[in-house]
């Protein structure tokens, strides 16, 4: 009986020590850098500011949104129809990086769950808990009328744990209460 009783508190006092909240980037202030074959392109270092439903960013025809479907679940990168040399115009390797990525509830960017990885077989790289790049190999390309998706994913992001006052004090009178009963049942 004893043993239940400890199990239960023991269970009662983990689910009671975290919370947990939905990741979001409404609001913050994104860098994007881009760089060719590893040197960066101060045109376009910039900071923006997410703002939900609307493309976050753009350069030129190429479009950024960090959250896609309104919740900050998921990264697109758009491109308006048609024929391209290339992406950004250039040769070699593109690198595009954006950082701070600050999700509300404190989550941290463990990987991006590619959903369209686009008609140059765009790759990305985790850099860290705020920040990822997407990379490709410049060449021509061409996306068909109405397919404007170069590169879409969601985030996976790791829940951030926050101890709750209540959680230590449960924990605490359980083990009083488990100590109590064992003396009793001695």
């Amino acid at each position: 009986m004893t043993s239940l009783i400890l199990k239960s508190i023991v269970v009662a006092a983990a689910l009671g020590a975290s919370s947990v909240s939905a990741a979001t980037l409404t609001g913050d202030s994104v860098r994007k850098i881009v760089k060719n074959d590893g040197a960066a392109i101060p045109a376009y270092d910039e900071v923006f500011t997410v703002v939900p439903g609307t493309f976050d960013e753009a350069d030129g025809a190429i479009r950024y949104n960090m959250d896609a479907t309104g919740s900050a679940d998921q990264f697109r990168m758009q491109i308006a129809s048609g024929s391209y040399g290339s992406v950004y115009e250039l040769s070699g390797v593109t690198e595009v990086i954006f950082r701070n990525l600050d999700f509300s509830g404190g989550e941290s960017l463990v990987d991006l769950d590619v959903i369209n990885s686009g008609p140059l077989s765009v790759q990305y790289e985790i850099l860290s808990a705020s920040s990822f790049k997407i990379f490709w190999t410049e060449g021509s390309f061409t996306l068909p009328t109405g397919d404007t998706q170069f590169f879409v994913a969601d985030y996976v992001t790791e829940a951030a744990v926050v101890p709750l006052p209540a959680g230590g004090l449960l924990l605490v009178s359980g083990l009083g209460l488990a100590a109590a009963l064992r003396r009793r049942k001695s």
